[in-house]
């Protein structure tokens, strides 16, 4: 599976409500970049900012914008495009532009960072203590 067909499973499995599925798609060392810039690190953290995704009946589309890729890493500029449903109201759609980090181990690739918002200003530097 390329990059970009990793980061379309993962939205299948998110707006098909497959958590372990979409757990399963993240590095055991994985981070969850969420829209305040906290990095939530491990597969618990990261169960529970997917949990609270899925209960909100989150739909998520992907549109790939330019992968960079360097040996076992690659790294994909992408646009992700939330989708949540509401009673008595149209639907929230929330677009945003994502960068997301994958890894390749074992001959799969999974997702290492991702930062569905954004990554932060370099005064908050989520990402220091990956590195």
């Amino acid at each position: 599976m390329s990059p970009q067909a990793l980061t379309r499973a993962f939205a299948a499995a998110l707006s098909s409500a497959e958590l372990d599925r979409a757990l399963s798609l993240f590095a055991e060392d994985g981070c969850f970049v969420t829209p305040d810039a906290t990095a939530v690190r491990g597969s618990q953290g990261i169960r529970a900012i997917l949990s609270q995704l899925i209960a909100s009946r989150v739909q998520l589309r992907v549109e790939l914008k330019g992968t960079r890729m360097a040996g076992s890493m690659a790294l994909c500029e992408e646009c992700w495009v939330f989708t949540r449903a509401r009673e008595n109201a149209a639907p929230f759609v929330q677009a945003s532009d994502s960068t997301v980090l994958l890894r390749r181990s074992s001959g799969a690739w999974r997702l290492l960072i991702a930062a569905p918002w954004g990554i932060a200003d370099a005064d908050r530097r989520p990402f220091a203590a990956m590195f």
